[in-house]
């Protein structure tokens, strides 16, 4: 098959067109995340190299002017897609001024004047894909995907390209072929064409995937996150208490670990209703945030009891903290709408030393004495801390992680 404009176009048309398809199917799933807009886009990309095969059968308003003021729209629409991704309005005048200098420009150039046709649209896409480009390098939730940066750089290619297209077109270095010319594209022009059908194939499938990932992503958030509180959930807080519990026993720090419990939730959840009992584990979750260091490690255990791991935290610490922390409870009021209540918490610590008799503890252990030390507090009379010391685990005790279930 002869490699002409002809034949570019088509491919071109027909990519779009797949493209189309394709983020129609895949926008029924994920509505809001602008695969709609970009499916639009590629329709008018589609429309657009339509016009332009069509060019001597139709009238030059359409194969020209027409033809440039979709390729600016799909664009635009682009850029609109990833405003809509990213959570912002629409960008109205960063869409719509370069549609109309479009419009506008190739209204008043003569029909035959190639050089200035590729001359105007090199400089306005351009200006186009650099907006784009910016757009996409401020999403910073997903430049770590693979899908962003293939995305990315199937955006960011097409600005050296369309500067060499415009400076070829400009100096006059080249013959550019038009779409009924027998010559074949000179060096510059199959380039523009190779980059714009990887634009549109690659850029497409990065805008796709970049949804997918960001839907994993929430879909992973949401597994290991407590509905409720937004706090660790048990399973994400066995996963980074593993992860602790080795770091402490390579580097010979020492870790601590604080299980706490609400003093009479039930009576709380029985007299002022359970959206009241949940309004107090939600206040109660943030005022424990705000007392923790940034490498505390917070979760919600189960009903209403909490675990805070401490890294490079002693006995001593961990007891110090869990004080500050049942008198921080005991002074605040609680669920101010509803007159307010007075919550009290016991609280059991104990701690991990690599480097004394306790250095073969493993998780399990680190949560039974937690634990121990937590009903030791209650049995005690409540609204206080209890420390238990982590025993030598017996000879040949098998190290274990505990359920998540």
């Amino acid at each position: 098959m002869m490699l002409n404009n002809h034949t570019l176009i088509f491919s071109l048309m027909l990519v779009s067109a797949l493209m189309f398809i394709g983020l129609i199917v895949v926008a029924s799933r994920y509505e809001r995340e602008g695969l709609r807009l970009w499916a639009v886009a590629m329709a008018m990309l589609s429309v657009g190299w339509i016009c332009v095969d069509a060019r001597g059968s139709i009238p030059d308003i359409v194969s020209i002017t027409l033809a440039n003021t979709l390729f600016s729209a799909s664009i635009s629409l682009e850029l609109a897609a990833v405003h809509e991704y990213r959570g912002l309005s629409f960008p109205r005048w960063q869409c719509v001024i370069p549609v109309l200098m479009t419009m506008l420009f190739f209204s008043l150039l003569a029909p035959d004047d190639l050089r200035d046709h590729l001359l105007v649209s090199s400089l306005i896409l351009g200006s186009q894909f650099l907006m784009l480009a910016i757009a996409l390098y401020r999403e910073n939730h997903s430049q770590s995907g693979h899908a962003w940066q293939l995305l990315f750089a199937a955006t960011v290619i097409m600005l050296p390209m369309l500067a060499l297209r415009g400076l070829a077109a400009h100096f006059g270095h080249f013959e550019f072929a038009n779409v009924r010319s027998p010559h074949i594209p000179n060096p510059v022009q199959l380039a523009t064409y190779v980059c714009v059908m990887a634009t549109t194939t690659l850029g497409s499938l990065g805008f796709i995937l970049m949804t997918k990932e960001r839907a994993d992503r929430e879909i992973q958030h949401l597994a290991l996150t407590d509905p409720l509180t937004r706090l660790l959930n048990r399973r994400a807080f066995f996963n980074l208490a593993a992860q602790e519990l080795s770091f402490s026993l390579r580097n010979g720090v020492p870790l601590a670990l604080i299980m706490l419990d609400v003093d009479h939730f039930k009576h709380i959840n029985d007299h002022h209703g359970h959206l009241v009992g949940d309004d107090v584990l939600i206040e109660l979750s943030r005022l424990l945030t705000t007392r923790l260091r940034t490498q505390d490690i917070l979760a919600r255990y189960g009903g209403e009891e909490f675990c805070i791991l401490l890294p490079n935290t002693d006995d001593a610490g961990a007891h110090i903290l869990a004080e500050a922390l049942r008198a921080a409870v005991e002074s605040t009021v609680f669920a101010p709408a509803c007159g307010g209540i007075s919550v009290t918490v016991s609280l059991g610590a104990t701690a991990f030393d690599p480097s004394g008799t306790n250095s073969d503890a493993n998780l399990t252990h680190l949560l039974e004495c937690a634990d121990a030390a937590l009903y030791q507090a209650k049995r005690e009379g409540r609204n206080r801390t209890s420390t238990s010391q982590l025993l030598l685990l017996p000879q040949g005790t098998a190290e274990e992680e505990p359920s998540a279930s």
